[in-house]
């Protein structure tokens, strides 16, 4: 699994934590509120993939998931660039940053042995190219 993968959900919870009231960053929440459902979407996927085609549509989930949270995120930016700095999170939005960050781990665990068997796979290749294609414009 690319550490491009790895990083953006951390990207999101960067961009989307700062100073202030977590109500005020409601739209904020969402958006880390569907991070956290992609993830976990992704990791059950892979964790009950059985062959390659299971693998090629987790990733297009994925990569479909997070690449429609995209301009959100672009928006967010804009409309918070406070939020650029993480160091007071407002505690209401801190267990989701920690999900997230746990969620992580797991992604990286839960497709790193499904990675390896299904990595030379061409549809599988193609398949992480366009997801890391869509997801391009979160760098």
């Amino acid at each position: 699994m690319s550490k491009k993968l790895i990083a953006l959900p951390i990207l999101l919870a960067f961009v989307a934590f700062g100073c202030g009231k977590a109500n005020k960053y409601a739209d904020v929440k969402e958006v880390l509120t569907d991070t956290v459902k992609i993830q976990e979407t992704y990791i059950s996927a892979m964790q009950k993939a059985a062959n390659a085609g299971d693998v090629i549509a987790a990733v297009k989930g994925f990569g479909e998931g997070m690449s429609k949270l995209l301009p959100k995120v672009k928006e967010l930016d804009k409309k918070y660039p406070e939020l650029k700095d993480k160091k007071d999170i407002p505690a209401d939005l801190k267990p989701l940053m920690d999900q997230i960050e746990a969620n992580n781990k797991k992604l990286e665990e839960a497709a790193k042995p499904i990675m390896a068997k299904y990595m030379k796979d061409p549809n599988v290749l193609k398949a992480m190219a366009e997801m890391g294609k869509s997801l391009g414009g979160m760098e």
